[in-house]
């Protein structure tokens, strides 16, 4: 009597296929993470109102340069772009100064120059550890350009608000590589010999 081996398979396609339907979930779905968004609302004297935000990963403390989009201020004719920021706290004020390129910052402070803008607001108390609208108390600043010179006064405020934003996901052929993987791993594992004879 010969006793010979042959493989059965069991009904694993059930959970073959929950492992694919998970694999796929990851595929077309995105991490998400919560940031914050800085939007200040500005008037100055002479000058066009003007808007402008950044978004940055905590709350902004005392000696950072957060990253953001320049932005221009016009007083209609002239214009002066802000490429420049840093915040700072000092004598229980928390300030937020911008410059042009040729301008400067410092703590609670500016400089400006010919032909170059720059700016300060500041907030009674420091700068802000939690969401929402804050008004400036005080705001000052030099502008120049050829037949113009103001020092204008500033108002407005500045809105923190919670944002959320998608993280990038992992590249489509590392997730089919996953998928494949777990695909070759069931079938193994989904098989086992069975003795028969003849």
């Amino acid at each position: 009597m010969a006793t010979f081996f042959t493989s059965i398979k069991p009904k694993t396609a059930a959970p073959r296929m929950a492992l694919v339907v998970m694999a796929l979930s990851a595929m077309t779905g995105s991490a998400r993470a919560a940031d914050l968004l800085y939007a200040f609302d500005l008037t100055g004297d002479f000058l066009t109102p003007f808007s402008f935000s950044f978004t940055v990963p905590d709350f902004v403390t005392s000696g950072q340069s957060p990253a953001f989009s320049p932005f221009t201020i016009t007083n209609g004719t002239d214009s002066w772009v802000m490429t420049q920021d840093l915040a700072a706290s000092q004598f229980g004020e928390g300030c937020f100064s911008f410059a042009s390129a040729g301008g400067g910052v410092n703590n609670c402070g500016w400089s400006s120059g010919p032909n170059e803008g720059s700016f300060v607001v500041s907030l009674p108390g420091g700068l802000p550890t939690a969401t929402g609208t804050y008004i400036f108390n005080l705001g000052f600043g030099d502008f120049e350009a050829p037949g113009f010179s103001v020092s204008p006064g500033f108002a407005g405020s500045v809105t923190i608000s919670s944002v959320t934003t998608a993280t990038p996901e992992p590249p489509t052929i590392t997730l089919f590589g996953g998928i494949i993987a777990i695909w070759i791993f069931s079938r193994r594992s989904g098989r086992r010999p069975v003795p028969w004879t003849s």
